[in-house]
């Protein structure tokens, strides 16, 4: 396994994606709406799984 350290553009990438992730979970907990919560809620891990990724093999995907 080829396991990328991240560089200064990922970071980057990494904080935004993780600041994405935030902001759909503030959403997710501001509506009362269930479709639109579990929107943001998928949303939110998808912007986490990205950061992972990018971390851990130097791509989002």
């Amino acid at each position: 396994m080829n396991v990328a350290s991240p560089g200064p553009t990922n970071k980057n990438r990494i904080r935004e994606f993780r600041e994405k992730a935030e902001t759909a979970r503030l959403k997710a907990a501001a509506t009362t709406e269930a479709i639109a919560k579990r929107m943001f809620e998928d949303a939110a891990k998808q912007f986490e799984d990205m950061a992972d990724k990018l971390e851990k093999y130097g791509r989002p995907y």
